[in-house]
């Protein structure tokens, strides 16, 4: 099980903000189903404001604010030591206090990973 709880600070170019602060709580367990295969699980819920006024607008919309969560599964098979492929789901939303900014998407994924 990995657990975490963190604050990003990053830029954001809008009229109305010059950076982004977010707020993250994330969760992933795993389940070791065999030697060479993984169940994976994560968890992320984000909280994220974008303050900072670039001077650049005068607005009276109200400081955004946006709430993320992401969650997936995925199987982990590992063949070899430098090698491993991964298939999964994954869900996310965004709800925010801004018109039109609120989505909801699924994402099936395939990857594979090789190291040296």
């Amino acid at each position: 099980l990995v657990a975490g709880l963190r604050r990003e600070i990053g830029l954001y170019e809008d009229v109305d903000a010059s950076y982004a602060v977010s707020d993250v709580l994330s969760l992933a367990p795993w389940w070791e189903i065999a030697a060479q295969v993984r169940l994976e699980f994560a968890y992320e819920h984000w909280v994220r404001r974008y303050p900072g006024d670039p001077q650049f607008v005068a607005s009276a919309l109200p400081q955004r604010r946006d709430t993320l969560d992401y969650a997936r599964i995925g199987l982990r098979w590992t063949p070899l030591r430098a090698l491993s492929m991964r298939a999964g789901y994954q869900w996310s939303t965004r709800e925010s206090n801004r018109a039109d900014l609120d989505f909801r998407d699924n994402l099936f994924f395939v990857s594979s990973e090789v190291g040296f």
